[in-house]
């Protein structure tokens, strides 16, 4: 599955329909983008979207009205890596003792040098 979520920046009183497709010829519904109760532009976040091939290509399309739509971007973000606590204790644990052994290596040849006579 691809998950992701998608952001658009639009006028408040805009709405718009989100398409999504692999071949740029035949789209399918993705998102409806609802309204803002805010003046000016703002950013609208979509719930978690899932789809199980990858999208390629996404067209936005206003949804009513014909006067003129603001649109002043999208991005789309991938959800944050989850890595169970499982994998990351032992990971940090095996990072702590890696640090604490190079730097006393680093600081035990410091001290080698200061302690044997010239």
């Amino acid at each position: 599955m691809n998950d992701f979520v998608l952001r658009i920046q639009a006028g408040p009183e805009d709405t718009f329909g989100v398409q999504c497709s692999t071949d740029a010829v035949h789209f399918s519904p993705l998102w409806s983008v609802p309204l803002s109760a805010h003046d000016g532009l703002q950013t609208r976040q979509s719930p978690e979207l899932s789809r199980a091939e990858p999208i390629k290509y996404l067209r936005i399309i206003p949804s009513a009205g014909n006067r003129p739509h603001f649109l002043g971007g999208i991005s789309y973000m991938l959800p944050p890596l989850q890595l169970p606590h499982w994998v990351v204790i032992p990971a940090l644990w095996v990072f702590w003792i890696l640090l604490i052994v190079l730097s006393s290596q680093k600081y035990i040849g410091h001290y080698a040098r200061l302690v044997v006579p010239t």
